[in-house]
C-alpha cells in the first residue's frame, strides 16, 4: 500500500523549529507516515529498543558469570564491556534528551498531562 505523493509547505506553528513545523505539516496531511504515531514509535525503537537487549547481553558477557562463553562471541570481555559501555551510553542519553524536551516544553503543564491526561494550551 504506497501512499500517493502529496506537497508539502512549511507551516510555522508556535514555538516549532522550521525542521519541526515541516514534519508536523507532513505528517498531517500523511506524505511522510501513514500516521502521527509511526515516526515516533520507530525512532523509540531504535532508539531505546535496539541498545536495551545488546547493553544487557553485553553486560552479562563482560561479566562472564551468567553467560559464560559469550564473551567470547562478542569478541572478548573487553569488547562485551565497551559494546556495553555504547549501549549505557546511549541510553542514557535518550533519558537526558527526552527529560530536557518535557522541561523545556514546560514541566508542569507536561507531567500533568501524561498523569491526568489534561493539557492546559498556553496563552498567545
Amino acid at each position: 500500500m504506497n501512499p500517493e505523493p502529496v506537497t508539502v509547505t512549511a507551516v510555522e506553528l508556535p514555538g516549532a523549529s522550521s525542521v519541526g513545523s515541516m514534519l508536523a505539516a507532513a505528517s498531517i496531511a500523511g506524505g511522510l507516515v501513514s500516521d502521527q504515531q509511526s515516526l515516533p514509535v520507530m525512532l523509540g525503537a531504535i532508539g531505546f529498543g535496539l541498545p536495551a537487549p545488546v547493553d544487557s547481553v553485553s553486560g552479562e558477557a563482560g561479566s562472564d558469570a551468567v553467560l559464560p562463553g559469550w564473551a567470547d562471541w562478542l569478541g572478548g570481555r573487553q569488547s562485551a564491556r565497551s559494546i556495553h559501555f555504547v549501549t549505557c551510553a546511549a541510553i542514557g542519553g535518550f533519558v537526558v534528551v527526552h527529560l530536557a524536551l518535557v522541561i523545556l516544553a514546560g514541566a508542569g503543564n507536561e507531567l500533568r498531562s501524561m498523569i491526568t491526561g489534561r493539557w492546559k494550551v498556553p496563552k498567545s
